[in-house]
């Protein structure tokens, strides 16, 4: 909490400076970098997903409709879509193993 507090002093310091505001406009570029990478690797991933790559890709489509586009608040966003989808992929898994254990005990 004390390195936090002192980079935000340290900030609230130099924060009208370009040099600071060019290196903050290039951290958010790393850092949308790294998500995008962290997303192109998962993509192999979503062959063995419960769902199934069509509603992930589908899902994805609507996150991305909502807070580009619609510019709806990111957490309301998180908060719904993916609820909704832990709670489809829950019930799609429990389908799975109702199935395997019914045919387990024939």
């Amino acid at each position: 909490m004390v390195v936090v507090l002192s980079l935000a002093a340290l900030y609230g310091s130099v924060a009208h400076t370009p040099t600071a505001q060019g290196a903050l406009r290039g951290m958010g570029a790393v850092a949308a970098g790294l998500i995008a990478a962290t997303g192109i690797k998962l993509v192999a991933a979503l062959e063995t997903n419960a769902l199934g790559k069509a509603a992930c890709v589908g899902i994805a489509a609507l996150t991305f409709v909502a807070i580009a586009v619609l510019r709806w608040p990111l957490a309301w966003v998180l908060l719904v879509l993916g609820g909704a989808s832990c709670v489809w992929a829950y019930r799609v898994l429990g389908r799975a193993d109702a199935a395997r254990a019914r045919r387990g005990a024939a």
